[in-house]
């Protein structure tokens, strides 16, 4: 089965379009370890089940993406790489969570909200490679004689020893590396192509489109953004904005009008403004109307 194979059961499930059957063979198929198999999937299942029957807009904006996005890389893991007598470790933060890992090469990783890493207890003598989805800051330790690489929703960030920023969740088409220090080359398995980034530059790859940006970025601004001193929406989409806002301050945003969904927004806030003030001035840019449901906001026209 390929991964857009296993990306779409998922998503069934979610829309309740697939049923629990199904889901725990897929499971239990690709877990290292049968003894934690039920109570690895009753966990998933709880975690999701009481969102699955809502509309797809909704269900890409709740932090109920931690346990997709952790049992998406768990498969791609196991229908990638099979590796033999390795320790596999994940690790995942809630929504309004940050997390600081340090791998056993000494490369740190700062994990943003709604996020999840698998990797290796050690590497082996070749390659050091890791799954991850969500938002992710890399410190690489070099290491001459192996590449590190970072899979995660289609594409492979290849690196030596460098610092980058990764944006890449399940279920959303935008994706994003920016290089702070170093040189990665960025591999696209669906376009079967790999580009180079310097320092200072970005790529954006849209699936769905299949649009692919490579351009330069202000680094006061980027700093900025890593520190959580600022929030930028750069044409970005409403469901993209709402997701990393959901994520930053743990509160579901539901879009109630698909056609709100059309529109790209521009807008920078320096000054620590509340979620409630960061959607009063997006729904004067976008023309919607902005619903307080005890700590839910629904975005309506």
């Amino acid at each position: 089965m390929e991964f857009n194979e296993f990306e779409k059961l998922i998503n069934d499930y979610m829309k309740a379009e697939a049923a629990n059957d199904d889901l725990f063979n897929l499971y239990k198929n690709s877990s290292s370890n049968t003894a934690d198999v039920h109570q690895g999937f009753r966990r998933f299942v709880k975690n999701t089940e009481l969102n699955r029957q809502r509309n797809q807009s909704y269900m890409s904006l709740s932090c109920i993406g931690i346990a997709f996005a952790s049992l998406l890389a768990v498969l791609w893991m196991a229908l990638t790489l099979k590796p033999v007598n390795e320790n596999w470790i994940s690790t995942t933060t809630d929504a309004g969570e940050s997390k600081d890992l340090l791998l056993c090469d000494g490369s740190h990783l700062h994990i943003g909200p709604c996020s999840s890493v698998v990797y290796p207890e050690t590497f082996n003598r070749n390659e050091r490679k890791i799954f991850a989805t969500g938002d992710i800051y890399f410190e690489v330790a070099g290491d001459e004689k192996r590449r590190f690489v970072v899979s995660s929703n289609g594409l492979d960030v290849i690196v030596h020893g460098t610092e980058f920023h990764l944006y890449s969740f399940p279920g959303l088409d935008n994706q994003e590396v920016e290089l702070a220090q170093g040189s990665v080359s960025v591999s696209l398995r669906d376009e079967k192509s790999e580009i180079h980034l310097d320092p200072g530059e970005k790529l954006k790859y849209n699936k769905g489109l299949n649009f692919i940006l490579k351009e330069k970025f202000d680094s006061y601004s980027f700093y900025q953004q890593m520190s959580g001193a600022q929030i930028l929406f750069d044409n970005d989409g409403l469901l993209e904005i709402t997701r990393k806002l959901s994520n930053r301050f743990g509160n579901k945003i539901v879009v109630c009008d698909d056609t709100l969904l059309d529109q790209t927004y521009f807008a920078s806030f320096i000054n620590g403004e509340g979620l409630q003030e960061i959607l009063a001035v997006l729904s004067k840019q976008g023309g919607f109307s902005v619903k307080k449901v005890g700590d839910d906001y629904l975005l309506m026209k």
